[in-house]
C-alpha cells in the first residue's frame, strides 16, 4: 500500500486496512514536540539525538538509528541514538545498511522484517539535508498498528528535518557525529554551531579574543620554558684501550715451533710467550764449522807455498765464517721468545699457526698493561665546540650498564678521525684498572659537562647550525 503524507510517498509492506483504533494512535502523535525541537536544537546531533527519543516513545520502537553519509575522511557507518549499535552484530547491521540504501532510493519510507521471521520490523526514512542526506533506521515491534503509525510519523520527521536545515546548515559545513556516546554533542567541521535558546536568539559560543587568549598564554609558557637554564651534556660514544702497547717480533726468520699464550691470557715479564725451532740453526752451526776447519787449511796450506794472496782470501773467508757463528749463536739463545713487559696478550693467536714459517720483524703478540686504561671519547665534529677541556666525564660501558665511571678529559687529538662512517675528535680520559675489570675494546658511551644552556638552544642549536651552513652565513 502507498499513501502520502507531507508530500512524501509511503510504501509500506504487508498491508493492512487501518482501522479506527489506528486512526486514534496516528491523532496522539506529539507533533507538537516535534516542531518544539526543530525550533530549540542547538545543532545536528542535537536534533537527531531529540527526535530520536521522541520516536522512540511515538512508535514504541526497540531501538533508533541513524546512517551517517560516507565522506571523504571516512566510509559511511550506523550510529545508535537510543543503543550501542555495535550490539546487534555483523550481520543484522549488514541489514540495516541495505535498508538505508533503499531509503535513499526511494521517495518515501521502506518498512520490512528484520530478521525474517516476522518478530521484528524495521522502518528506514531519508532525512534530507543541504550538505548530505542521513537515514533514519527504527526498529520495531510486531504490531498490527505499527504500518500506520510508522506512516504517518517518519515523514513528519523528514519534513522537520529538512526545515532545521534550512534553517541552521551552511555550505561546506557537516556535523560530526560522536561515534561513542548517545546524547553527546559535537561541533562541524567550519567551526561551532551557535546555541539556540528556547526563544530561538542565536548566541555566540566564543569569541576570537577568547580563543586568542589561550592561544597567547600558551606561547607565552612555552617560551618561557625555552630560555630556562639548562645543565647541557655532550654524549658521545666510547671505545678502552690501554695505556702503552708492546709489539713482540719474530727475532729472525725462521718455522715457529710451538706458540704458548692465547689472546686474553696475562702475562708477567720475562714470561715464555713461543718458541721458534731450532733445527735450521744448529744445521747451519755444523756447516760454518766444517767450512771454518777447510779454510784454515786452505789458509795454512797457501802460506806453506808462500803463495800469500790466496792466504789472506782464506783467512778473510776464516773471518766471514766466525761471524756467522756468532749470529747463530746468537740465534740459538734466543729460540725463545719472551713478554718484554707484565700485561695481557691483546692480541697474536698463533696456536693454529704451529710449524709456519716467520719472517723476521713479523708481528706476533701484542702486550698491554692493566693497571690504568685510556678510554678513547669519538666527539662529533659539530659538538668539539661546546666541550671544553678537562671536563668532568660519565662513563658507562656496555659490560657494566649499572657502573657509572668517572674521570676528566685530558686531551682532544688536533686532527679528525672517521669511525662509524662520521667525522669525530678522539677525546682520551684515564682510568685506573686496580682490579683489572676493564678490558681493552670494550665499548659505551660518555656524558661529557658542557655548562649551562637553554632549553631552546639545546633543541634547535643543530638545526640552526646547519641552516646557517647551508646558507653560507
Amino acid at each position: 500500500m502507498s499513501s502520502t503524507a507531507n508530500g512524501y510517498s509511503v510504501h509500506v509492506a504487508n498491508p493492512e486496512p487501518a482501522s479506527s483504533q489506528d486512526s486514534a494512535v496516528v491523532r496522539t502523535l506529539p507533533t507538537n514536540e516535534l516542531r518544539s525541537i526543530t525550533a530549540v536544537a542547538a545543532s545536528w546531533p542535537d536534533w537527531l539525538q531529540r527526535v530520536g527519543r521522541l520516536t522512540s516513545d511515538a512508535l514504541q520502537a526497540k531501538g533508533i538509528l541513524i546512517s551517517e553519509p560516507r565522506s571523504s575522511s571516512q566510509p559511511a557507518r550506523l550510529i545508535g541514538l537510543t543503543f550501542p549499535a555495535e550490539g546487534l552484530g555483523d550481520e543484522r547491521l549488514h541489514v540495516l545498511r541495505q535498508f538505508a540504501a533503499k531509503a535513499l532510493t526511494s521517495e518515501g519510507h521502506v518498512i520490512g522484517s528484520f530478521d525474517g521471521s516476522q518478530s521484528a520490523q524495521v522502518a528506514a526514512i531519508t532525512l534530507p539535508r543541504r550538505a548530505s542526506p542521513y537515514v533514519l533506521l527504527v526498529l520495531l515491534p510486531n504490531r498490527d498498528d505499527v504500518c500506520t503509525t510508522v506512516a504517518a510519523w517518519l515523514p513528519l520527521v523528514a519534513a522537520c528535518a529538512e526545515l532545521w536545515s534550512c534553517q541552521h546548515d551552511i555550505v561546506g559545513a557537516s556535523a560530526a557525529f560522536n561515534p561513542n556516546g548517545v546524547g553527546e554533542k559535537s561541533h562541524t567541521a567550519r567551526g561551532q554551531v551557535p546555541r539556540v535558546h528556547a526563544d530561538g536568539v542565536a548566541v555566540k559560543r566564543a569569541t576570537f579574543w577568547s580563543r586568542s587568549k589561550g592561544i597567547i598564554g600558551l606561547s607565552v609558557l612555552t617560551s618561557a620554558a625555552m630560555a630556562v637554564p639548562m645543565p647541557y651534556g655532550v654524549t658521545c660514544d666510547c671505545e678502552l684501550q690501554p695505556v702503552t702497547r708492546r709489539f713482540v717480533a719474530a727475532p729472525f726468520e725462521g718455522a715457529l715451533e710451538r706458540a704458548l699464550v692465547e689472546v686474553g691470557d696475562t702475562v708477567s715479564e720475562g714470561d715464555v710467550l713461543a718458541r721458534m725451532d731450532g733445527k735450521e740453526v744448529r744445521w747451519e752451526l755444523a756447516g760454518n764449522a766444517a767450512e771454518y776447519e777447510r779454510a784454515a787449511k786452505e789458509r795454512d796450506a797457501h802460506l806453506a807455498d808462500q803463495k800469500f794472496g790466496e792466504a789472506q782470501l782464506a783467512k778473510l773467508q776464516m773471518e766471514r765464517l766466525s761471524l756467522t757463528t756468532k749470529l747463530l749463536d746468537h740465534r740459538t739463545e734466543n729460540l725463545e721468545v719472551r713478554s718484554p713487559i707484565a700485561g695481557i696478550v691483546v692480541s697474536g693467536e698463533l696456536k693454529r699457526a704451529e710449524g709456519v714459517r716467520l719472517s723476521m720483524g713479523q708481528t706476533l703478540f701484542e702486550i698491554a698493561p692493566l693497571d690504568r686504561m685510556i678510554v678513547e671519547v669519538e666527539i662529533p665534529e659539530s659538538e668539539l665546540a661546546n666541550v671544553p677541556s678537562n671536563t668532568i666525564a660519565s662513563i658507562r660501558l656496555e659490560a657494566f650498564p649499572n657502573q657509572r665511571l668517572e674521570g676528566k678529559l685530558k686531551r682532544i687529538c688536533p686532527r679528525a678521525e672517521l669511525r662509524n662512517k662520521q667525522q669525530v675528535f678522539v677525546g682520551e680520559i684515564e682510568l685506573p684498572n686496580d682490579t683489572a675489570q676493564l678490558k681493552p675494546g670494550m665499548r659505551g658511551r660518555v656524558s661529557l659537562e658542557a655548562g649551562q644552556s637553554t632549553l631552546g638552544w639545546r633543541l634547535f642549536h643543530r638545526t640552526w647550525n646547519k641552516v646557517r651552513l647551508w646558507w653560507g652565513a
